[in-house]
């Protein structure tokens, strides 16, 4: 299987469940992950989509753990399966706070933050944050 034919078969798990699976532009920030994973209740965290049998190269893997020592969810997956059991785990982490706006407001801003006044991070910054009724 196709890193792309991953990719296509986890945007249809994501959007089906009520999530959001957006693509990176890996020239904001080289080497981060492929995929912002935003959670249908407020989770989100970044996933690095492989080939089967393929792992991240150095450069990945030291952004991931840049990335996790800030207190960010990074993962990375070589499956369909793994894929979905990163978004089952971000929706787990973060059960407690699904009816809470605010939250993907926050998360939403802190996305902004993290990748600067990009006007394509822009327009979907508020565009969800429109959709979820916050400001």
């Amino acid at each position: 299987m196709k890193e792309s034919q991953i990719e296509h078969d986890f945007y249809d798990y994501v959007r089906t469940r009520g999530g959001w699976l957006l693509k990176q532009n890996p020239a904001w920030f080289a080497n981060i992950p492929d995929r912002l994973v935003l959670t249908h209740n407020g989770g989100h965290g970044l996933l690095e989509l492989k080939r089967p049998g393929e792992e991240p190269t150095p450069g990945q893997l030291k952004v991931m753990r840049r990335l996790r020592a800030k207190g960010h969810s990074v993962e990375w997956a070589d499956s369909l399966e793994k894929a979905k059991a990163h978004y089952i785990g971000l929706c787990e982490q973060e059960q407690w706070l699904s009816d809470d706006k605010h939250v993907l407001a926050s998360a939403l801003r802190e996305i902004y933050a993290f990748f600067g006044e990009d006007p394509k991070i822009s327009k979907i910054v508020n565009t969800a944050l429109r959709k979820a009724n916050v400001e």
